[in-house]
């Protein structure tokens, strides 16, 4: 889904943003609480155009990141975005551990269009 300007600035109960922009990048965390998933899921939309259009990053990891995954909640959900620049956005999640909450960090090359764990 391509969602508007106007679905994303839209208040709703279960649903929390995160927003940035660098120059013409400007990012969405869109965090929601549901039933279906553990806990909730967060989707990541780009626009490259002043948030004009937006398109959805997908959670789509290397090989080597799926096998780190085996163990944690995944996708991951209240997500927070840390840095956006030219090259890079970096965010963060937690994940809900008998212990206690973990935080992670993920990255995305926009050169590779590719997520790092």
């Amino acid at each position: 889904m391509k969602p508007t300007r106007e679905y994303l600035a839209a208040p709703e109960i279960a649903r929390s943003r995160d927003e940035a922009s660098h120059g013409t990048r400007h990012v969405v965390v869109e965090n929601v609480t549901t039933q279906q998933y553990l806990g909730g899921k967060s989707t990541v939309y780009l626009s490259v155009d002043d948030g004009v259009t937006f398109a959805v990053l997908d959670w789509n990891v290397a090989m080597l990141g799926r096998l780190k995954l085996l163990v944690r909640e995944w996708p991951p959900h209240d997500v927070r975005i840390e840095h956006l620049d030219d090259t890079a956005l970096r965010l963060s999640y937690c994940e809900h551990t008998y212990d206690g909450p973990v935080d992670y960090r993920a990255s995305y090359c926009f050169d590779n269009k590719t997520w790092r764990l």
